[in-house]
């Protein structure tokens, strides 16, 4: 297959070598390499130069890097060429509308990777105007245009959190881009995923190479109100964020916040991430204990009383960070998955003696950097939801990932052919599961503009198989019957009493 990469500047990023390099190796695919630069006017010209220096104002560690850009004009084609290739299929990373005529000489049209759709005027380039506008995601599309149509087809969209700065946050995405393309264009390859009936958009605009002075100006301002924001948190009115959790002798339906009860924090740390278990005739909270001299997590536990509690104390603690005690059953004994990115594994503990004895069972996956697991049987299968980054940096909370086992302990786990089956920051991250009735809810976190876990939905799973996975919205943590729930990001339930966390900005005493 004959694909054709189209640049626009003869200074490749090191995220576009990456891509090349994955093209020219790929068994299936012939690559060309094509070049439109376009020079600037004067005007144009100077609006570049300041958008340069406010970049390396922002990363002057760019300056020096030797990785950052490789100059391949000599690799590539005139982009006029391009008629007498007879290209399958044409790609490009910075879609503009002049190339819409020769995306006509590739048989397969035009792909290309975009920003948010639903943005209509946008401020600057991809990740941007997300920043400047302080919303809590930012959105990318893949869309293909066919060439002998008006429309394009969207292949794919998704949205990762929003840092508050630009180059933070286009960091984020460039480092996944590649993944997601690569993704469609394997399909494309495997399976003519062109011929899909996907949804349609009739109008586009290119993003732009840079913000005009007066957004420019605007983004400097906005930069030193964070650094100010900064300093003054880090030196005159130190705070971070410290978690609560609370139980109410109710389900989560009726669930009022003002009237639940707070579990005490340690001294030198705090709880968070409660999931309950019935064992005889009570009920346990196990949840995770961070402590700030340590600076990791162990799990403790608690036994709930309607209106009091008891803190039974640690109950689990590795050399490595600890946290989401997901506890589930398996023919009469107890589990429990505890969150283990720091050990870069998903691990399986067995309880020996409840609640306090726990022995390691099993390593489910290692060399994973993988958050929030949880088990559960559904339909005559085990599944494991967990949260993941398919590039191993640091945001795990946008992407899902499903695997499928017939045993939760001795099975192997194949992964769900739609991995990640969710990319999205405002859903994508496990909060809890909640079995209700014959129902099955999955909590999911929100994350906020430059901040981790700021409120949650609640999601009933409508369809779970080894090739499809859908949810619908069933309460989003905004609604008034949680609307003291604000920065939660964890909830769970036995219907018989409900647990959650929430947290806020403090002083460490």
């Amino acid at each position: 297959m004959k694909i054709g990469i189209l640049l626009n500047s003869p200074l490749c990023s090191s995220y576009a070598k990456e891509f090349i390099d994955w093209c020219d190796a790929h068994e299936a695919m012939n690559t060309i390499l094509y070049m439109q630069a376009q020079k600037p006017g004067i005007k144009n010209s100077l609006y570049i130069f300041c958008w340069k220096l406010i970049q390396i104002f922002e990363n002057p560690a760019s300056l020096f890097s030797k990785k950052s850009t490789t100059n391949i004009s000599n690799l590539t084609k005139n982009f006029e060429n391009i008629k007498y290739d007879d290209l399958d299929l044409l790609i490009t990373f910075d879609f503009k509308e002049t190339i819409l005529p020769e995306a006509s000489f590739s048989k397969n049209g035009l792909i290309f990777f975009h920003s948010d759709i639903n943005i209509n005027k946008r401020l600057g380039p991809l990740g941007f105007d997300e920043v400047l506008n302080h919303r809590q995601s930012t959105s990318f599309s893949i869309l293909h245009f066919s060439g002998n149509e008006s429309s394009y087809n969207i292949i794919f969209e998704g949205a990762f959190p929003t840092s508050k700065s630009f180059s933070r946050n286009i960091k984020g995405i460039l480092e996944r881009r590649n993944f997601y393309l690569k993704n469609v264009i394997n399909r494309f390859i495997d399976s003519a995923i062109l011929n899909n009936d996907f949804q349609k958009i009739y109008n586009i605009s290119a993003d732009p190479f840079f913000p005009i002075l007066k957004d420019q100006i605007r983004y400097i301002s906005h930069l030193f109100t964070i650094a100010r924001s900064n300093l003054y948190l880090r030196y005159i009115n130190p705070k971070q964020s410290i978690f609560e959790v609370y139980y109410s002798r109710t389900n989560w339906q009726k669930l009022n916040q003002k009237k639940s009860i707070p579990i005490t924090n340690p001294v030198n740390g705090y709880f968070a991430d409660p999931f309950l278990i019935d064992q005889g005739p009570s009920t346990y909270c196990f949840m995770e204990n961070f402590n700030f001299e340590s600076m990791k997590g162990s799990i403790a536990v608690c036994e709930l009383n309607e209106d009091t509690y008891t803190y039974l104390g640690d109950v689990l603690e590795e050399a490595f960070h600890l946290s989401f005690p997901y506890l589930f059953k398996y023919q009469s004994k107890i589990y429990m998955v505890p969150e283990s990115c720091q050990n870069k594994d998903i691990r399986l503990y067995e309880c020996i003696s409840f609640p306090n004895e726990w022995k390691l069972k099993k390593i489910i996956f290692q060399g994973v950097e993988a958050v929030d697991s949880m088990i559960f049987a559904y339909e005559g299968k085990w599944w494991l939801f967990t949260n993941m980054n398919p590039n191993k940096t640091s945001d795990r909370c946008s992407e899902l990932f499903i695997f499928y086992s017939d045993n939760p302990i001795e099975g192997d786990w194949k992964p769900h052919s739609e991995n990640p089956v969710i990319v999205n920051s405002q859903k994508g991250r496990n909060g809890g599961l909640i079995q209700y009735k014959e129902d099955l809810f999955r909590v999911s976190q929100k994350q906020g503009y430059g901040e981790y876990g700021v409120g949650f939905e609640i999601n009933k799973i409508i369809h779970l198989t080894e090739n499809i996975y859908h949810e619908s919205l069933e309460k989003d943590g905004a609604e008034s019957l949680f609307s003291d729930m604000i920065k939660s990001h964890h909830l769970h339930s036995n219907n018989k009493y409900t647990v959650f966390d929430r947290w806020d900005y403090k002083k460490i005493k």
